[in-house]
Order: structure tokens, then sequence, then C-alpha cells
């Protein structure tokens, strides 16, 4: 939730709080700051979740608008938190070991080694503190995709519409296709080189010679984009006409010598080949977006009773 919203929820629920002549003001337990349909949020839970939240930044400010402010966004947020736990409990969806491991491992999958471990020791988060982010964002995806997402309508014109105004995601760039020799030495590989000049058979020298996995194939590699190969690779491929063939390259695997075969102009992605995947982004989109919209629904169904003179004295 934006600051603002968060100052201004916290600002209405508190003159919810306010009573009128006849009523009796309602009782909380020692420590209660909030009650969200029966179950408490205290103190405690307040300073854990500012606790986590504030590693590695400063202190608060000393002013009070500033420090009403930052009670407004927490208790905002743990409202929230709480009203997701209800309705992920009413949903029956639950979030195993496995699956936050899963997620867990996919997230450090995305940096180089050493990279990912770095970064949550920079913010201070530790394993479990990683773990706890990870439950709650799978629980939120799971309450988006069980409660959400099955309303969400898409029209064909939609998908057009973003295949359309989105062309740049939906083209595919230059790719070429080559076979290539692999060999130990580069006394071998410009034999290999002389003998092609002089009318061999590529293909027949690659299942004769080549210590690469795709020898048996000829040599062939497939079609690959640039920078997907070895730079040296790469980069003569790219530069050759359609059946030239290379002098000897050298990588750390070993001495090459490729035969550009095929090239494929950069180009758009037929519309019919995307539209699936569109479509699914939108709808994904979509139910993100409805997130908010059901929250406030939920919250407003909901029994939130604010213990507003311990808000306002609690202090950091």
């Amino acid at each position: 939730m934006a600051l603002v919203g968060a100052v201004a929820a916290l600002a209405f629920a508190l003159a919810a709080c306010k009573l009128g002549p006849s009523e009796t003001a309602p009782t909380f337990a020692e420590g209660v700051l909030v009650t969200v349909n029966g179950e408490a949020i205290t103190v405690d839970d307040f300073h854990a979740a500012f606790a986590k939240a504030s590693k590695g930044k400063s202190g608060v400010p000393d002013d009070p608008p500033t420090q009403l402010t930052i009670k407004g966004l927490f208790l905002s947020e743990l409202v929230d938190k709480k009203l997701l736990e209800q309705q992920a409990a009413t949903l029956g969806i639950a979030v195993t070991d496995s699956e936050i491991q899963e997620r867990v491992t996919k997230l450090a999958a995305d940096y180089p080694a050493g990279e990912f471990e770095k970064m949550m020791a920079d913010r201070q988060v530790d394993a479990a503190g990683l773990r706890a982010q990870v439950a709650g964002q799978i629980l939120v995806d799971r309450i988006v995709e069980k409660a959400i997402a099955p309303s969400v309508q898409i029209s064909p014109s939609e998908v057009e519409a973003d295949y359309i105004y989105h062309q740049d995601e939906y083209r595919e760039p230059e790719r070429v296709r080559a076979s290539q020799i692999l060999v130990k030495t580069e006394v071998e590989a410009e034999g290999l080189v002389a003998q092609l000049y002089a009318g061999g058979d590529f293909a027949q020298l690659a299942r004769e010679r080549s210590i690469a996995p795709e020898a048996q194939t000829g040599g062939d590699l497939g079609f690959f984009g640039e920078g997907e190969m070895p730079e040296a690779i790469s980069q003569a491929a790219f530069n050759m006409a359609v059946g030239q063939t290379s002098g000897v390259l050298r990588t750390p695997f070993g001495f090459h010598i490729i035969r550009l075969t095929d090239r494929r102009p950069e180009h758009n992605i037929a519309f019919e080949t995307v539209r699936d995947r569109i479509a699914e982004k939108i709808r994904q989109k979509k139910a993100q977006d409805g997130l908010q919209s059901y929250l406030e629904k939920v919250r407003a169904a909901a029994e939130i009773r604010y213990n507003q003179a311990l808000i306002t004295e609690m202090s950091f």
C-alpha cells in the first residue's frame, strides 16, 4: 500500500473507533493493537515486522507526524497480511516447505555463483527471513490463482492489440545455423582446413575426427543467436556467408572449424505462434491488478478493531 494510502487507512480506522454517546469502548487484551476477525496483532508483532523491514536503514525520526505515518504503514501491512492468511485458510491454500525451497532455489539460480548470498547479506536478510518472504509471495500467488484469475475475462481484440503495440517483444533476432569440427590440437585443425579447401566432405570429416558431442550428426550445431556460442565461434558465424568455411578458431574447448549452413534474418514472430502466450500474459496482469480490489472487498467485510489508545501511545 502507498504511504499516503496507509496513513489515510489508519486515520479512517481510528476515526471509526470513535464512540457515540451510548457506546461502550471495546476492550483489548494486554498488548493488542488490532484484532482482525477476532485474531490479534500485538505490539510484539508490530515490532518484529518493523525490525525486519528496517534492517540496514536509519532509525525512525522523532517527530510525531512521521511516527504516526510509519505506524499507519506497518499496521496496514500487518492487517492485510492477516486478512490474506485468513483468506488462504478459507480457500484451503497451504504452502509446503518443498514449494518454498523450490522457489528459493529458482531465485538463487538467476545469479552468478555466490552473488545471491552476497545480495542477501547486504540486505541483512537471513535464510529464515527469505523463506518467510517467499512463503508469503507463494500464498498471494495462490490466492490470485484460485480466487481472482478464474473470473478474469480477455477478449480477442485485447490480445491482438497487445501484439500490435508491443511488436518489439514479438520479434526474433537473426539466427544462424552452423556445423563444426572440434579437435584438440591446432596442427590437426589446420590439416583439416586444408582437406576441406581441397574439397573434403565436412560432415564426413566431422563424424570421423571431431570430438564434439554433435559429431555423429555431421557436426550440426543447429540454429543459434548471437552470443549463444563461444565468442570466437559466434563472431565468425555471424560474419560468414552461407556455405563458407572458417579457418581455425580457438576456444577453451579446443580448436574449431565451422561452416555456415543457414541464416534466418530478424523477423516478426507470427501472431498465431504467440497468441496463447500473450493471452496468458494479459491474464496474469489482470489477476495481479485485481488483487488490490479483492483485498479491499475482504477488508470491507472483515471486523477490524483498532486499539486507538495503544496505537497513539506506542513507541518504537
